[in-house]
């Protein structure tokens, strides 16, 4: 996100410069202030969104300063705040004509072009205000590297952001958005070199290790996440974020007891939240141990009942407990927090075919695949729902419908075959089992799971041996 203009620090002196002008403007006593204090107090005002104020000081300032080019600045700044970007932009393009050489023209432009999310304008004016200086180029680097990600380039930001590392190889925050960047190309291997050499120069930066250990989980490489956390708490043990990033690790490993203990350590350094009681109770669930997953769940949801995670789990829990009015009952409240979550209603649909209620099943399994069209499993659970209710036809679609976007998927073509078949289309049951068969031999024993039956037919049984 771009940057606001200014950054500053209440200080002492700042106070009592911001004191001063206000009691000027309450008694009507003459105060000096010089251009660099009215910058300072209009950046101030602005920073704390008081656009009014601001325009107060400027109008004081140009009385003093009438041709001030730092106050054009100023108020394109504040023309910028106030949502009057175009007007802002106009006195900008006036300056650049009798003060071309005036890079603070272009930061400011770039800054206003970012806010328009016109990107590549306000890259072309960091740009130009890199050619007119050797300062500040660290910065700038960073600014055009923050445009490239605002439009979707991560590579073009990866570009500045090398720049900005050869300029400050020190720079922290540089470090952790090229690891951004790499995690949004998927290649988030490639950032591990950078964290290794800025950890090399600083060997206790709790941050470094632990975005260190954020980038190897999202690799899997769980025992090394493992140890980057723990170096994060070896030179601090308060930093609770890596107490449950380590435990997530664990449980990556499918050292559940393991994360539950280090789940329960960030309770020592940070209130109890709703998510750590879910991954709590996540891990007793992966354990089989489900009467403990739910009182977890439970907790979770006495923190933040609109997670709809933690009911979906407790619905699970209960499915597994073979509870299904009890599970369907928490599904239900778990898609009524989140209504688009693909997994509440394909979890509602199993339940409901396991309850032999088919009406519900249908819906929920039509639901899933509306919201989630590119998910195999749910065509396929489609077809064998219609299939297993003695409606090939209806079978028959859903599995050609998941066929047009699994074009090549063995189990969805043997199902095909099976609905062919019954729904009397023998002859092309049969062509299609002699193309298949001898690209997909394994994947056969699909058709004779769904129907038995076809043991015993000569034509299919010439095709496929029975074993």
């Amino acid at each position: 996100m771009q940057e606001p203009f200014h950054h500053m620090e209440e200080s002492d002196e700042l106070k009592e410069l911001i004191s001063r002008f206000e009691t000027s403007l309450s008694d009507g006593a003459t105060h000096f202030f010089d251009l660099d204090d009215f910058e300072t107090i209009i950046d101030y005002y602005l920073d704390f969104g008081l656009t009014q104020k601001a325009r107060t000081a400027l109008h004081h300032a140009f009385r003093i300063y009438p041709g001030s080019s730092a106050l054009c600045l100023k108020r394109a700044q504040i023309l910028a705040y106030q949502n009057k970007r175009e007007r802002a932009l106009e006195i900008l393009s006036e300056m650049e004509v009798t003060d071309p050489d005036n890079r603070e023209i272009n930061l400011t432009k770039a800054h206003i072009y970012s806010q328009m999310q016109q990107h590549d304008k306000s890259i072309e004016e960091y740009i130009k205000a890199a050619e007119d200086t050797e300062q500040d180029q660290e910065d700038i680097c960073i600014s055009i590297a923050f445009e490239h990600e605002n439009k979707g380039d991560f590579t073009g930001a990866l570009s500045y952001l090398h720049k900005a590392l050869e300029i400050n190889p020190d720079n922290e925050s540089v470090v952790y958005e090229m690891s951004y960047c790499y995690e949004m190309l998927e290649m988030p291997e490639a950032s591990l070199p950078y964290f290794h050499a800025y950890l090399d120069r600083h060997p206790f930066s709790t941050l470094a290790w632990f975005n260190l250990g954020v980038t190897l989980s999202q690799m899997e490489r769980w025992g090394d996440a493992i140890e980057a956390y723990d170096y994060v708490l070896a030179i601090d043990e308060s930093f609770a974020s890596a107490y449950f990033n380590k435990a997530n690790a664990l449980g990556g490993l499918g050292l559940y007891e393991k994360a539950i203990q280090t789940y329960y350590e960030t309770f020592g350094h940070e209130d109890p939240d709703h998510l750590t009681w879910y991954y709590i109770g996540e891990c007793y669930e992966k354990m089989e141990k489900y009467r403990e997953a739910i009182d977890h769940y439970l907790k979770s949801v006495s923190l933040n009942d609109k997670y709809a995670d933690a009911w979906m789990g407790i619905g699970s829990c209960y499915h597994r407990l073979e509870n299904h009015s009890l599970a369907a009952q928490y599904l239900k409240i778990s898609i009524s927090k989140e209504p688009k979550n693909p997994e509440g209603w394909y979890m509602l649909g199993d339940v409901s075919r396991d309850r032999q209620d088919f009406e519900k099943a249908e819906e929920c399994y039509q639901m899933v695949a509306s919201l989630d069209p590119e998910r195999e499993d749910i065509w396929i659970d489609l077809h064998d729902l219609y299939f297993t209710n003695d409606r090939p036809l209806q079978s028959l679609e859903r599995i050609e419908e998941g066929l047009t976007r699994f074009p090549d998927n063995a189990p969805m073509l043997y199902r095909r075959i099976v609905s062919l078949y019954f729904k009397g289309m023998q002859r092309d049951a049969i062509l299609l089992l002699e193309a298949l068969y001898p690209r997909f031999p394994k994947e056969a024993s699909v058709m004779f799971e769904l129907a038995p039956g076809l043991h015993m037919v000569n034509e299919i049984t010439r095709i496929v041996p029975h074993s």
